[in-house]
């Protein structure tokens, strides 16, 4: 009996040892295995990486504002300097035009002051000859008349002097050396046809006095 017992008393320890070993087993069965690569499963990103990318995306959209600002200050100083450009090329007309109106008005001046000069050399000129135009005529007057006293009756010396006369005063009171000019060599023509050899000196005068009178300046005096 005692024998026995024992056998059952064992057998009741390894029946207790194998229900204790059986959940132990169970557990491990359940539990899942491990992974066993990194690339099965997505590793959570540290702070120092976003941290990085933090600053990464600062610094391009810095880089794309700075880019942006100097595209626009860079088209801004083109269209300065081409306004500054045509400011100056503007300028530059002006001046070259100012220059010539200056040229122009300078050489205007110029012009009307040799005119007036001239025109001043002339009249004085005029009025020296027509001076002693008439003093040689005046003499002439005596001489025609002197003979037309010796030959009161010959109408051609009569008409000689009055033509002699008529250009007188053309010449000193209107101031016409045309008209003085003409009336002259009527009167020349006249004691021409007389075709009196006493009457030579007396021509040979009158040709210088017509002579004279056509170098006579023809001068403007209603303008």
């Amino acid at each position: 009996m005692t024998n026995k017992n024992k056998d059952e008393q064992i057998q009741s320890e390894d029946k207790q040892d194998v229900t204790t070993l059986a959940p132990e087993n169970t557990q491990e069965s359940i539990e899942p295995e491990a992974p066993t690569s990194e690339a099965e499963s997505p590793q959570p990103k540290s702070p120092e990486f976003e941290e990085k990318q933090g600053k990464r995306g600062v610094k391009l959209g810095t880089a794309a504002i700075i880019l942006a600002l100097l595209l626009g200050g860079g088209m801004t100083f083109m269209m300065q300097k081409q306004a500054g450009d045509y400011e100056a090329r503007i300028a530059r007309l002006e001046a070259q035009i100012k220059a010539s109106q200056s040229s122009l008005s300078s050489e205007m001046q110029q012009v009307q002051a040799d005119t007036l000069e001239q025109a001043k050399t002339m009249t004085h000129k005029a009025e020296v000859v027509l001076d002693q135009q008439k003093k040689s005529i005046e003499s002439l007057q005596l001489a025609v008349a002197d003979v037309k006293g010796r030959r009161p009756n010959d109408w051609l010396l009569a008409e000689a002097d009055y033509l002699v006369k008529l250009a007188g005063r053309k010449l000193f009171l209107e101031h016409d050396v045309v008209s003085a000019t003409r009336l002259m060599e009527s009167a020349d023509q006249r004691i021409a046809a007389l075709n009196d050899p006493s009457l030579v000196s007396l021509r040979q005068s009158m040709a210088n006095d017509i002579t004279k009178l056509r170098t006579v300046p023809l001068i403007d005096r209603d303008g």
